[in-house]
């Protein structure tokens, strides 16, 4: 498995396919697994912000949108969620082989059988 299990320490390993998939990619496979349209709405950072603020402050917006907050925020504008699996695949010389629909089609089904959908 791992050249040496002491080396590896606390680091962080992200196990991804080695294609990069952008918002645009996976908004149209999960809207074409799911028989639905994807759509891409460009806004402003400034305006998710302000909305963001007003989510937080008001309870029956943040109960009624609980995906949207002044966290979520902070959490994904920085690099837009870019990874890269090299140290993965470095380490434990293994990489995904699955495509981002295969990836998707089973992670519905898991959540189709386990009643989440």
């Amino acid at each position: 498995m791992a050249k040496d299990t002491k080396t590896l320490g606390e680091r962080i390993f992200y196990v991804c396919n080695p294609n990069p998939v952008c918002d645009r990619d996976l908004i149209q496979c999960a809207g074409g697994l799911l028989g639905k349209n994807g759509y891409i709405f460009p806004v402003p950072q400034g305006i998710i912000r302000v909305a963001a603020f007003l989510i937080d402050a008001i309870p029956a917006f943040r109960n009624a949108i609980p995906s949207l907050t002044r966290d979520r925020v902070r959490e994904i504008w920085p690099n837009r969620w870019v990874v890269a699996g090299d140290r993965f695949k470095e380490a434990f010389h293994f990489s995904c082989s699955s495509g981002l629909t295969k990836s998707l089609q089973d992670a519905l089904q898991w959540y189709q059988i386990n009643g989440y959908l």
